[in-house]
């Protein structure tokens, strides 16, 4: 077994930091462009030598890796903060259970990811723009990708662990590792076993399972509080519910309005019931906001505000509206009997609220949109970028604001000046 002492953990709570974070941080950060960088090996390779369509079909997926690598890595910054918050408060005890609660729920969500990968990525492939000449071969790229998904998420939950104790460096080392790993593997299943899209898929996934076991083999020689036993996985719920921590402290302060947003789209109809209950059992606002016709909205089936409001009412009892003000938006609310919050409503397309419509939204590229329906707007980053006057960056915006549209038209004919980037590159 590997002793591994606690002398070798980093501590945060004793001496100066700033050398610390250094030490902490250079690895970390590279370790999540490791992660992004898989992916742009396996470009690189079939652009060399597999040809363009091969490129062509593995660079249409070069978005959709991103979302999941994104979404994996940032949902790993909760165990790694939940064992840091443990460790802080010298509650040892605890930290076993709780590192094999977070890896059991790290299996669960790997394979639920998965799963969710499969369902949807035709989809957005097809609405991202993907050629139909490449896309068989980029839905087979992605979904041999996706077989990996579980063994990623086992890493990055693995290295938060080891990350907890101030141990940055061996998680970016085991990386390293499959990185190269993953370069010899698309060399050698695309030169020499002519897999095209699939070779470079399936390094990868091999690359994610060395990690994944490297890290799993780390923890599994510790023999402290810090080591993993298949035969001990479970989920402490106890452990569990800190993850709804946040929201309960949130609540816990009367003067922060907390507001729980959800967009009815494919959720089974318990599942909405679930996320209305919340307004039932605490005092804060389920605010239900319809889905809009662009980028990937155009490929949902929505549901309109008098088909959850149906839902909810066979459930719960008829509503009553409110004329309370609850904020300074467009969204109408609702009681219910025993309710403690409110439900809500931003219907955009059944209730078209454009007359009323207050909002402007300034993108995560620093373009100020009127109406979230159209392209037209100002470029307020080049301007400040260029050094604008403050006297002409507020004509600009005031100009924006003043040419506002009256209203969307989703429902008309189109002329060519509809908002053509999906939610994700408009942010804002």
């Amino acid at each position: 077994m590997e002793e591994v002492k606690k002398s070798k953990e980093m501590d945060m709570l004793n001496g100066g930091l700033a050398g610390k974070l250094i030490i902490f941080a250079i690895p970390l950060a590279f370790s999540s462009i490791l992660q992004q960088l898989f992916n742009s090996a396996d470009v690189a390779v079939v652009g060399r030598f597999a040809g363009e369509q091969a490129l062509a079909a593995v660079g249409s997926c070069v978005a959709l890796v991103g979302i999941f690598v994104n979404l994996i890595v940032g949902l790993s910054v909760g165990p790694n903060a939940a064992l840091a918050n443990l460790i802080g408060q010298n509650n040892r005890g605890k930290i076993n259970s709780m590192v094999h609660t977070i890896l059991t729920f790290g299996a669960v969500l790997g394979i639920a990811l998965l799963v969710i990968g499969m369902l949807v990525a035709r989809r957005i492939l097809v609405a991202s723009g993907t050629p139909e000449t490449v896309l068989d071969q980029a839905l087979l790229y992605i979904r041999i990708y996706f077989v990996g998904i579980p063994f990623m998420v086992a890493y990055n939950f693995g290295a938060a662990i080891v990350r907890s104790y101030g141990d940055t460096r061996r998680p970016m080392c085991y990386l390293i590792v499959s990185g190269v790993l993953n370069v010899i593997l698309n060399l050698l299943l695309v030169i020499g076993f002519h897999l095209g899209v699939a070779g470079v898929a399936i390094a990868t996934v091999i690359s994610n399972v060395v990690s994944t076991f490297l890290i799993i083999s780390h923890l599994y020689r510790r023999n402290d509080e810090f080591s993993f036993r298949f035969d001990r996985m479970r989920i402490d719920t106890n452990e569990l519910k800190k993850v709804l921590e946040g929201l309960e402290a949130a609540l816990s302060y009367p003067e922060l309005k907390v507001k729980v947003n959800c967009v009815p789209t494919f959720q089974s109809q318990q599942d909405l019931l679930q996320v209305a209950v919340l307004a039932k059992e605490n005092p804060l606002h389920v605010r239900f906001i319809e889905m809009m016709p662009i980028g990937l909205g155009k490929e949902f089936t929505a549901r309109d505000e008098e088909t959850v409001k149906g839902l909810l009412e066979r459930a719960y009892g008829p509503m009553t509206p409110t004329k309370e003000t609850l904020g300074n938006g467009p969204c109408h609310y609702y009681t219910l009997e025993n309710f403690q919050g409110r439900i809500g409503f931003i219907s955009a397309l059944s209730h078209k609220f454009c007359s009323q419509c207050n909002r402007v939204r300034l993108t995560s590229t620093g373009y100020l949109k009127g109406c979230l329906q159209f392209e037209n707007g100002a470029d307020l980053k080049a301007l400040l970028r260029g050094g604008v006057s403050d006297a002409l960056l507020k004509e600009t915006i005031q100009k924006t604001i003043y040419e506002k549209p009256a209203g969307h038209n989703f429902q008309e004919k189109k002329n060519g000046t509809e908002e053509s980037h999906i939610m994700a590159q408009i942010g804002g």
